[in-house]
């Protein structure tokens, strides 16, 4: 997926983005070579700014096409890196919001998978605190 802080881009900057990005995501194919699904759709909000994000998705099928053998499009030890080097050449060349400029960082960091209800936040507080207080005992008991 190809996430967006904006809400929309020009018709020919998307087309341009997903070409660039697929050149990028198999090096050394031709389009001959694969075939990509992409589906546009903004249905998150941004938080910040109230409108829809915009999302490029894509589906690849794992399926070389002229020879008929497996295709793996993306392999995380491999390819993140010229993912990532992708996304910074992207939001520098369209001039979109960068969210590994330490302008745009976040000085707090809160967790997605807060608790919602008040039961089950004391609930993970006992746990934990019960958790910390028996590793305590452990490391500082005394052999018999």
């Amino acid at each position: 997926c190809l996430s967006f802080y904006e809400s929309d881009l020009t018709e020919a900057d998307k087309a341009q983005i997903m070409r660039d990005f697929e050149k990028t995501l198999f090096p050394g194919l031709t389009t001959g070579n694969y075939r990509i699904l992409w589906v546009e759709h903004r249905d998150k909000i941004n938080e910040e700014t109230g409108e829809r994000r915009l999302e490029l998705n894509f589906l690849i099928p794992n399926i070389e096409i002229e020879s008929g053998k497996r295709l793996q499009p993306f392999f995380a030890k491999a390819d993140l890196d010229r993912v990532d080097a992708f996304k910074k050449i992207v939001n520098y060349e369209y001039d979109l919001f960068d969210p590994d400029d330490p302008i745009n960082r976040r000085s707090v960091k809160i967790a997605q998978n807060l608790p919602k209800e008040s039961k089950e936040y004391k609930a993970q507080v006992h746990d934990e605190s019960h958790s910390q207080y028996v590793m305590t005992l452990f490391m500082t008991a005394k052999p018999f």
